[in-house]
């Protein structure tokens, strides 16, 4: 029974270790109390570093209708309107899994827009051109940490990247195919077995 319970309690182990906890989550849903507004300023999580985003959505420029409120990236402002966001808390050094959602505004052309996203030293830029669906991007990395930096880039014509859907987690242990509760029991009663008959013989 003894060595069933350590079995038991080394695949839990094992388990917990491999999975993502979440430190940092947002939908923009909230937002302005769910109402869309050009050159929006009062993000709750973020702090708008450069130019201007748009807030749209349900009733306000719906590009990705079902999904809640999301910011155009490169806002209506007269200016460049290249939008760059920066979240309020900052991550410590580590591994992360980043995931978030992006589409493009295509306005009445077909001009390639940008988005580089940063967290300490490291950096990936995504391009979108069209009318795409609403993507998932998902990355694993390790960074010295800071701050998550979302910053539009591409021309300046009021129609940029949209973001939705961010979630920051710490990545676990990575590159490990994770087994399911029911396959751990499983081979933990097999090898309890083993053990029975092996005592027997």
């Amino acid at each position: 029974m003894n060595k069933l319970k350590l079995i038991t309690l080394a695949a839990t182990i094992s388990v917990s270790s491999a999975f993502a906890g979440t430190v940092f989550q947002d939908n923009f849903n909230t937002e302005n109390g769910g109402n869309g507004q050009l050159n929006y300023t009062g993000l709750a999580q973020w702090t708008v570093d450069r130019d201007s985003i748009d807030l749209i959505g349900p009733g306000f420029w719906d590009l990705y209708p079902g999904n809640g409120m999301y910011l155009d990236m490169d806002g209506s402002t007269g200016g460049s309107g290249n939008g760059k966001i920066t979240t309020k808390m900052a991550f410590g050094a580590g591994s992360y899994t980043l995931m978030f959602d992006l589409g493009n505004n295509p306005g009445g052309g077909s001009s390639i827009n940008s988005l580089t996203v940063t967290l300490g030293n490291w950096s990936e830029t995504f391009l979108t051109t069209g009318y795409p669906a609403l993507t998932t991007i998902t990355r694993n990395f390790s960074t010295t940490g800071g701050n998550l930096v979302f910053e539009q880039g591409g021309p300046s014509d009021q129609q940029g990247t949209i973001l939705d859907n961010v979630s920051l987690g710490t990545s676990g242990v990575q590159n490990v195919a994770t087994p399911e509760p029911g396959s751990l029991l499983l081979a933990a009663s097999a090898a309890v077995t083993a053990l029975v008959l092996r005592r027997r013989s």
